[in-house]
């Protein structure tokens, strides 16, 4: 059997590694070319923990606890510069002032008294510099590091709720920005509508009024009407109407007096 034929053979069960193997497959892969160029993609560690039988799963949670883990120590390294930091601040100042305290005990008299501040105030400042630059255990590290693995993880929970809280309430904003859009919209429409009813019913009203032939108009008085004569016999009846006539109210009413 060829180099070929039994590289190309059918594998009858997967091949299991121990913890050394995955360990020495893990570190000849980050250990590689490609790796030393341009470093590993999650992708790339992924695949490489799928050949030693370690799940995708796992791979992310493992990731996932490293980078909590690297902010903690981050936070702890800048925490203790910021310790260094004000230590030489303080030192800074204890030496100004006990050299003023010096120079004034120098020029005043009763004995000397500036080396009490500088007992009492100095011992603090030692403290001070042990605790900024004596070297930690590995056990302390080791809690100070877990402490503040605890912190991160719970800054990020609060921040975690503080964003989907901002989300919800975005949300609701825009749903009540569309509600109130809506409820114009309709409001608007039936506005519209109403006075699109109200035109309509006035111009039919109008219409109405100018078909229609209007009352005829009688003014105030008597009205008389004479008929042409129709011979002899209504001489009589003509005579009759123009004395009634005569006799009326209104008739005396526009009568002159003397008439």
């Amino acid at each position: 059997m060829t180099a070929r034929e039994w590289l190309q053979r059918p594998s009858m069960a997967p091949r299991r590694y121990s913890d050394e193997e995955a360990r020495e497959i893990l570190e000849r892969a980050m250990d590689s070319d490609q790796a030393m160029e341009s470093g590993l993609t999650q992708q790339d560690l992924v695949e490489a923990a799928a050949e030693v039988g370690i799940s995708s799963e796992s791979m992310a949670r493992a990731a996932e606890e490293l980078r909590v883990e690297g902010l903690a120590k981050e936070r702890l390294e800048e925490r203790k510069l910021g310790r260094r930091r004000r230590w030489w601040g303080s030192l800074a100042t204890f030496a100004a002032v006990n050299s003023f305290l010096f120079v004034l005990d120098a020029m005043t008299a009763g004995g000397p008294w500036w080396q009490w501040p500088v007992i009492g105030w100095g011992f603090f400042v030692m403290l001070g510099g042990l605790r900024a630059y004596l070297p930690k255990g590995e056990d302390h590290q080791r809690r100070a590091v877990n402490k503040e693995v605890d912190r991160v993880r719970q800054a990020e929970a609060r921040e975690a709720k503080r964003r989907a809280k901002a989300a919800r309430r975005r949300e609701r904003k825009g749903l009540g920005a569309e509600l109130e859009g809506a409820i114009d919209d309709g409001v608007s429409a039936v506005l519209a509508a109403a006075v699109r009813g109200v035109t309509a019913a006035t111009e039919a009203l109008v219409g109405e009024a100018r078909t229609e032939p209007g009352p005829a108009r009688h003014h105030g008085g008597p009205q008389v009407h004479v008929g042409p004569a129709s011979g002899p016999a209504d001489a009589g009846t003509t005579g009759v109407a123009e004395s009634e006539v005569q006799d009326s109210p209104a008739a005396s009413r526009h009568r002159q007096p003397g008439d």
